[in-house]
């Protein structure tokens, strides 16, 4: 985590509030400048943290927490990876806990509702498309009858994953040096599935997620072209054009131009259709 002081207490807090007791907090303060590591401990002693200078960024940091956690679990443990604009509900935990009890070896993607807006949902799981690739559950935006059901899924986003600690011991860590802030995710559960790990989206085990707080150039930020044009230089940003390039050639290796051409010309316009309906989303 970096900054938002806020939101990471009442994530802390959020968990605290779990029905499913037995679980260590390990977070990863990035290099804070609003004193993140020194609230957390005055308000939340028991919580370990681990301190970066602020170049670990998503993948770093999470691959620190994974570190530490991986030189005290048992093999029957798991790793639940959070980011720090979530918060769970009371039963999270030990739905998540039952799911994957009842599904040995599964990796299981907790169902991401808009926080201001819980009858919607945030894309977090993806599908194959034959022809034009990975692609989000678009169609999966609202309850309808999906409630309680158990999704497959080909990839997750690392908002809210419930992972066994044996997948890290024999796949390894998430790829920081190809992809340090946005993908990793993807590609780690993209890598796992493709060694024989289930994987599920549950729509059952539920978080909010706060995600207009999501990097530049998403979705869910705001309409601006010029935010947007820079958003492919930002590493911040989901549109970060090394780490696409980078994406492309783990996940599509020699044909990943094609592919990266479809998913730039998807961006584009997917920003057009925003930009120019901005009137009715702002």
């Amino acid at each position: 985590m970096h900054n938002r002081i806020e939101y990471s207490l009442k994530c802390i807090e959020s968990i605290k509030a779990q029905q499913y007791t037995n679980y260590k907090i390990i977070i990863c303060d990035d290099g804070s400048s609003d004193n993140t590591s020194k609230i957390i401990s005055e308000n939340h002693s028991d919580v370990v943290i681990i301190k970066g200078a602020g170049n670990l960024w998503w993948t770093g940091g999470t691959n620190e927490c994974v570190k530490l956690a991986l030189e005290y679990a048992d093999d029957e443990d798991y790793v639940y990876t959070l980011n720090n604009d979530t918060e769970l509900l009371s039963d999270t935990l030990t739905k998540l806990i039952e799911i994957s009890s009842q599904n040995k070896g599964s990796i299981i993607g907790t169902l991401n509702l808009f926080y201001d807006n819980p009858n919607l949902i945030e894309n977090s799981a993806f599908k194959r498309n034959v022809l034009f690739g990975y692609s989000r559950l678009h169609k999966f935006g609202q309850f309808n009858n999906e409630i309680d059901k158990l999704r497959v899924v080909d990839a997750l986003s690392g908002k809210g994953v419930l992972i066994p600690i044996k997948t890290f011991k024999e796949i390894g860590l998430y790829n920081s040096k190809m992809l340090p802030h946005y993908h990793a995710d993807f590609e780690f559960t993209y890598r796992a599935k493709k060694t024989g790990h289930p994987l599920y989206l549950s729509t059952s085990a539920r978080l909010l997620s706060h995600q207009y707080l999501s990097g530049t150039g998403s979705v869910t930020s705001k309409v601006n072209f010029k935010e947007f044009i820079l958003s492919f230089n930002n590493i911040k940003s989901t549109h970060h054009l090394p780490s696409l390039i980078n994406f492309h050639k783990l996940i599509y290796g020699k044909t990943y131009p094609f592919y990266l051409f479809l998913s730039l010309l998807f961006i584009h316009l997917g920003f057009a259709k925003r930009y120019f309906r901005r009137d009715k989303v702002l």
